[in-house]
């Protein structure tokens, strides 16, 4: 169905090495840290800077025709995307809605956003407009009732899915700088496209190596 690479390191550091035109990718997409990130998170102390960094090196790995997605909560402070830079034009936003709304303080947590920039996929069949929301079958609670997952912040398979199959092309490779516990790199081989993860932490990338080959079928890791 596809294959994945997990890597653990810094993303700032093995991204560096991305220079041959062999090696470029179709898609980054990725949940990055965002401003007052949960403190255990790594690089909770500075995202902005850390997101800007990471997305530094887009030129030297991404394809001409490539694109870059960025799944936030609805309370993130979408000014965090100043770090992309303006070659690559903004195609639309996604709302991710949950099936099961929760309150943080007065702020009702009632989904996730997802900014799309870059050169849009090309029209296929059953994929001939760019929606914005999903149907109301890819509408989750907020937390998988089926998985337990350790990482603090997973997103929702059914969302990454849906984003996956609406704003990439089977084939492509797909790269997260901040995999987390792999929930992109199982969207993107459940949909038949290739992966790259960068996860700093030991213990997540153990976690997304342990989901993949749980819900995958896949050639190498």
């Amino acid at each position: 169905m596809g294959d994945a690479s997990l890597i653990h390191g810094d993303c700032q550091n093995i991204l560096s090495s991305f220079k041959s035109e062999n090696e470029k990718i179709d898609v980054i997409f990725t949940d990055p840290v965002w401003p007052k990130a949960l403190s255990k998170l790594a690089g909770s102390h500075n995202p902005h800077d850390l997101l800007f960094e990471a997305l530094s090196f887009i030129p030297m790995i991404l394809k001409e025709t490539g694109r870059i997605i960025i799944q936030l909560r609805c309370d993130s402070d979408p000014r965090i995307l100043n770090s992309i830079l303006l070659r690559y034009p903004f195609i639309r936003t996604a709302w991710l809605p949950y099936a099961i709304p929760s309150r943080q303080g007065r702020v009702l947590i009632s989904g996730d956003i997802a900014y799309v920039f870059g050169k849009p996929p090309k029209s296929r069949v059953g994929n001939r407009v760019l929606p914005g929301q999903p149907h109301s079958d890819f509408c989750p609670p907020a937390q998988s009732n089926h998985e337990k997952i350790k990482h603090p912040c997973p997103r929702h398979l059914s969302h990454v899915e849906w984003l996956i199959e609406k704003f990439t092309e089977p084939g492509e490779t797909i790269l997260d700088p901040f995999m987390g516990s792999g929930t992109t790199a199982i969207a993107a081989l459940n949909r038949g496209r290739k992966f790259i993860g960068i996860e700093i932490e030991k213990k997540h990338c153990i976690e997304a190596e342990k989901r993949i080959l749980k819900n995958c079928t896949f050639n190498q890791i």
